[in-house]
């Protein structure tokens, strides 16, 4: 028989017209049909045919067969009427493996997967579950791994999942969810900063943190802040704790300070820190004290300071002045001779008001004048007149007359700072509601906390 009496792909005999016993031909093309057609063998790593097959059992011979199957390895062999026939399997066969539960297709000189090498530009992929329009990448499963490809397998040992968006404003991001809910989103919101935000019901958002891209700082959103003084002279009797009234903010997240009292928002590790100058009202006190109050109770610890006079006081302006001429030699002024005996002092920087002190004393007395004296006149912050009255030995009424003398400006008395600041940091482990307030107290007279020089600052650190 030729090629030509024989099929293309299966290889199946035609009747011919002369045959004798055509249904000998047609049997065997058959039972070909029947071993080939939707094709499934029971094992493709056997290499000897088992010891008792079942009628129609199929096997795809694996490398280095033997026995009966002796150099028809990667032949089908289909088992018979009690033998086995053999058929070389084409390009593009079908053939599910039962015992590994999987689908094979033959291509070329091997049977390869179905699933194929690359899949691109699909439009959906469900992964255990349905991908739909608003999820045309869905996976429904417990568990995922994504792994470096090693050096070894010709990859960098390296791993960098990517996620890009188009513009700084449009969104990328991370959801949690609890129940398809969200309670948690972590990404580049709105902008180019990493933004942490959580919900309890995946409609109302807090944000929690920020990170700037330029400087890697992190804002902790909802961590309260403030920091504030007060801006007038506070007045206080002596002996009990008074809270220190802060009425202006260089900023107060979540407005946690009111009528100068803090409130924690939540639970939390907070700092703390307070400072404050005393101003005397007549006496000074003896002691003056500054402390943190957590729920209106009494400091636990406080930083104090004793009250004493200085032993010297720094002059605002002196000078030397001759008084025939007006000549002066001065530091923080400048004098004018007005006419005889009379001297304006003009002082470089002004005093806060014209409640400050002037000493003046005459060095040098010419003619007939035996008692020149120094007298203060027109007394202003930036000026004053010192006037030479002089008396002459016969007990006549004074007159104005030159001479050498000496001034001084003091600070005003009973209004300079003589004690230092007061000043204290505190750590403080609080829950939410707890209160805290900077609160001071003077001992042995009244006194005032000077405006400006005070503060009470807070932060949450944890």
């Amino acid at each position: 028989m030729s090629a030509s009496d024989f099929t293309h792909h299966l290889g199946l005999p035609y009747l011919l017209s002369n045959q004798a016993q055509k249904h000998v031909t047609l049997n065997e093309s058959l039972q070909a049909l029947d071993g080939l057609l939707f094709l499934s063998v029971v094992s493709r790593s056997v290499t000897t045919p088992p010891a008792s097959p079942s009628e129609g059992d199929r096997y795809l011979i694996a490398g280095g067969a033997s026995g009966d199957w002796s150099g028809k390895s990667g032949l089908l062999s289909c088992f018979v009427d009690g033998g086995w026939l053999y058929s070389s399997p084409q390009t593009g066969w079908v053939c599910w493996i039962e015992d590994e539960a999987l689908l094979l297709v033959k291509h070329d000189e091997a049977w390869r997967g179905v699933t194929p090498d690359a899949l691109q530009n699909l439009e959906r992929l469900g992964l255990g579950a349905t991908a739909d329009g608003s999820n045309p990448l869905l996976a429904k499963l417990n568990a995922a791994l994504f792994t470096a490809l090693e050096t070894g397998s010709g990859g960098s040992g390296d791993l960098r999942f990517k996620l890009n968006k188009e513009a700084s404003g449009d969104v990328l991001s991370l959801l949690l969810q609890t129940g398809y809910s969200t309670r948690a989103e972590l990404g580049l919101l709105n902008d180019d900063q990493l933004t942490l935000q959580v919900s309890p019901d995946g409609s109302a958002f807090k944000q929690a943190l920020q990170v700037g891209p330029a400087t890697g700082a992190v804002a902790l959103k909802q961590h309260p802040k403030f920091s504030g003084y007060c801006n007038y002279d506070q007045y206080h009797a002596a002996g009990a704790w008074f809270a220190v009234d802060i009425n202006n903010f260089r900023h107060n997240t979540q407005g946690a300070v009111s009528a100068g009292v803090f409130t924690a928002p939540h639970d939390g590790v907070y700092l703390f820190g307070c400072g404050g100058r005393l101003k005397l009202n007549a006496a000074p006190p003896v002691d003056f004290c500054l402390g943190l109050s957590v729920n209106s109770a009494a400091p636990s610890d406080d930083r104090r300071v004793g009250f004493t006079w200085p032993e010297t006081m720094s002059a605002h302006a002196t000078g030397k002045v001759t008084g025939s001429s007006g000549a002066a030699v001065a530091q923080g002024a400048s004098v004018t001779r007005n006419s005889t005996g009379r001297y304006t002092v003009t002082l470089a920087t002004a005093m806060p008001s014209a409640d400050y002190v002037v000493l003046a004393t005459v060095t040098g007395v010419a003619g007939v004048y035996s008692d020149i004296k120094p007298v203060v006149e027109n007394q202003t912050a930036s000026s004053f007149i010192i006037n030479l009255l002089a008396g002459d030995n016969s007990g006549a009424a004074d007159v104005a007359g030159d001479a050498d003398f000496f001034f001084a400006v003091l600070p005003p008395a009973g209004r300079e700072r003589f004690a230092p600041m007061v000043t204290m940091t505190s750590l403080l482990q609080l829950s939410a509601g707890d209160t805290v307030a900077c609160v001071g107290r003077f001992d042995g007279d009244d006194a005032y906390l000077e405006a400006d020089t005070n503060y009470f600052w807070g932060a949450q650190i944890a």
